[in-house]
């Protein structure tokens, strides 16, 4: 099986300047990316959710993960503290919003406007939306 090799920029949580997350390179685009965000996350938290989904639209690409909380943010979830939840995985966000970004730009060849990124823990689900620059309307093929 032939894999296609993309580095992200920045620093790696595990401290290595670049890091490198393999995704097999017969998936469609949205099947690339919910692979790569899901290696992402693990990353940044120690556990990846276990399910993801990609919507791509013109300028827009939507990562749905379910199953997306760590146990300690599961327990907190359940003991009331879900702001505290919430709180802490926007903070995640904003340390991973270049190595997200770089995720996106280097598979779609497209540059990112916009990410928003957010969790809901009371139903274990995160979304990450990534806005692109628009494309010119003659250009048919906005993807790689």
């Amino acid at each position: 099986m032939e894999l296609q090799t993309q580095s992200m920029d920045g620093n790696s949580p595990d401290g290595n300047s670049q890091s490198h997350v393999k995704a097999p390179a017969h998936q469609s685009l949205a099947a690339q990316i919910s692979t790569r965000m899901v290696k992402l996350l693990s990353l940044y938290t120690g556990r990846g959710p276990t399910k993801a989904r990609t919507t791509i639209d013109a300028n827009v690409i939507v990562v749905v993960t379910d199953d997306t909380l760590t146990t300690a943010e599961k327990n907190l979830a359940i003991a009331g503290e879900v702001d505290s939840v919430v709180q802490m995985r926007r903070r995640i966000h904003r340390v991973m919003h270049s190595d997200a970004v770089a995720v996106i730009e280097g598979l779609t060849g497209r540059t990112v406007r916009v990410f928003l990124s957010d969790v809901a823990p009371e139903s274990n689900v995160g979304v990450h939306v990534f806005v692109l620059e628009p494309v010119p309307e003659n250009n048919n093929t906005p993807y790689r």
